[in-house]
């Protein structure tokens, strides 16, 4: 209760003034993917955790996160995870409270140490040479894309970015229509990563290790890991 007490006064106020003094100015950010992908018809976002940002002849080491968005098109690049980049565009804070008792997007955000927002089309970032990230996202990237690939050489295209997405929440294979229906039916969470999932991955893992007698700290202990690894691979 006092961790999340202190979270709240302290966390997310410091995340939201993070860039205090760039909000609504052109700037150039300079740092690293911090996220996948995430793909929302014609745009695409990444979380970016920033190293320096420059406006005008002011520059500034902030170490923080900023959400970066970009068109979802055949010119577009894409950024692979730990990847540098250097984005020009106008620096944004989040909308906050629209009414009363109603969605919060900067709060949103901000539980996710996200403290701004930047739109820019691809021939506003460059990438760098560097290579940074969590060994362990990257596995769990790694292992994503193979079960991905799999799918797609079993299946027809459809039926393959189906199943990746209920499998791992990889729905770069779904056509606008197939996820325009889930949705007029109400159905989206099926192609969505949930709590469903987990109990997928586990229910059969529990049912194995009590048929052959597994020690029952052990079974918890290996079906933790192994929900740790998927946490990874769905990103």
């Amino acid at each position: 209760y006092a961790i999340g007490f202190i979270e709240f006064l302290y966390v997310k106020e410091s995340s939201i003034k993070k860039f205090e003094g760039f909000y609504g100015e052109n700037v150039t950010i300079r740092g690293f993917i911090d996220s996948y992908r995430d793909i929302n018809g014609a745009k695409v976002s990444y979380r970016v955790k920033t190293v320096e940002i420059t406006s005008g002849n002011v520059t500034r080491r902030i170490s923080g996160k900023v959400l970066f968005t970009t068109l979802n098109d055949e010119n577009s690049l894409k950024f692979e995870y730990g990847r540098e980049v250097i984005i020009s565009g106008k620096l944004n804070m989040p909308s906050g409270e629209r009414n009363p008792g109603g969605f919060n997007y900067r709060d949103y955000l901000a539980r996710s140490g996200v403290s701004a927002t930047i739109f820019s089309k691809s021939e506003s970032v460059k990438t760098g040479e560097e290579n940074k990230g969590n060994f362990l996202v990257k596995a769990g990237i790694n292992i994503r894309d193979k079960m991905v690939e799999t799918v797609g050489k079993c299946l027809p295209e459809q039926h393959a970015g189906l199943l990746s997405a209920m499998l791992v929440g990889y729905r770069e294979g779904l056509s606008k229509e197939m996820e325009e229906e889930f949705s007029d039916a109400g159905i989206s969470h099926i192609i969505a990563v949930s709590g469903t999932h987990v109990v997928f991955i586990m229910a059969p893992l529990l049912l194995i290790f009590k048929k052959t007698h597994l020690n029952e700290k052990v079974a918890n202990i290996i079906i933790i890991i192994i929900l740790i690894m998927f946490v990874f691979i769905t990103g």
